[in-house]
């Protein structure tokens, strides 16, 4: 790994056009906005968009329309800088390894928001080359409909202990699938064997003994419910998350005290 300490030293002799702000950008952990590596610009490619091939992007029982298509490809600009030409090349081969990952999470800083997506690097494109500088295009292709913010929303309800029980959740921004957690308090669950949740007109029932310190995780995103991180069968339809106010409707039989944890993205159709 080339010793970034020595990159802060170098002064840029070359003038490029940034033709969008970011920061902190990363893939597969790898910093690619620093003194020798700069992200130019991030963009969603139209053209590349596939809207007649789409699939499913999100949800088991809906399609949507237009710009809720799964993503295509988008395309980063890049400048690699440095005082000489081995050293340039030296980055060049350190950062085309680290992005060479399949399927890992591209994030990046715009406006104090931390937005990401998995993707997969598909193409380089060397634009312009000397002797100190380098630009070029990465191409990335994802199978995911929206970025979304790095930070989960979450709204937690506590110690409920009356069925049904309602829990308003309020989405920002686009379609969100959420993970509801539901923690079994100890020495409070009699006969507990059935949950249910109506979401947005959708219904998921889990069967099964509860018992004190449980965890039931009743996951949309992932399509799966899981007791104490062990999956479980369940029947009906996972939900999702509308924009705007969503009303989740929980009922439990028998006698139990509950915490519910909801958490969604944040999601976005741009970086």
């Amino acid at each position: 790994m080339l010793n970034r300490a020595k990159v802060n030293s170098f002064t840029l002799n070359q003038n490029f056009n940034y033709t969008t702000s970011v920061e902190n950008v990363t893939f597969n952990w790898y910093w690619l906005q620093n003194a020798s590596i700069l992200t130019l610009f991030v963009n969603r490619n139209y053209n590349a968009v596939e809207y007649n091939k789409s699939p499913i992007p999100q949800g088991d029982w809906d399609n949507y329309i237009s710009s809720f298509n799964r993503w295509r490809t988008f395309e980063v600009d890049f400048a690699i800088k440095w005082a000489t030409q081995i050293i340039v090349d030296i980055l060049l081969d350190e950062m085309s390894t680290a992005l060479s990952y399949k399927e890992w999470v591209f994030k990046f800083l715009s406006s104090w928001v931390f937005r990401q997506i998995n993707a997969t690097m598909t193409s380089i494109n060397i634009s312009e080359r000397t002797c100190v500088f380098i630009t070029w295009t990465l191409t990335f292709q994802t199978s995911e409909p929206f970025w979304y913010n790095s930070n989960l929303e979450q709204t937690l309800t506590l110690s409920q202990t009356t069925s049904p029980f309602t829990i308003q959740v309020d989405n920002l921004w686009l379609i969100a699938l959420p993970k509801i957690y539901l923690q079994f308090k100890a020495s409070w669950n009699i006969w507990t064997t059935s949950i249910s949740l109506v979401l947005n007109n959708r219904t998921i029932t889990y069967s099964g003994a509860i018992t004190n310190n449980d965890i039931l995780l009743i996951d949309c995103l992932n399509k799966e419910v899981l007791l104490n991180n062990v999956l479980k069968d369940y029947t009906w339809t996972f939900s999702q998350l509308n924009t705007w106010v969503n009303s989740i409707v929980i009922s439990i039989n028998g006698t139990f005290n509950v915490d519910c944890s909801i958490l969604s993205r944040l999601n976005y159709l741009l970086p």
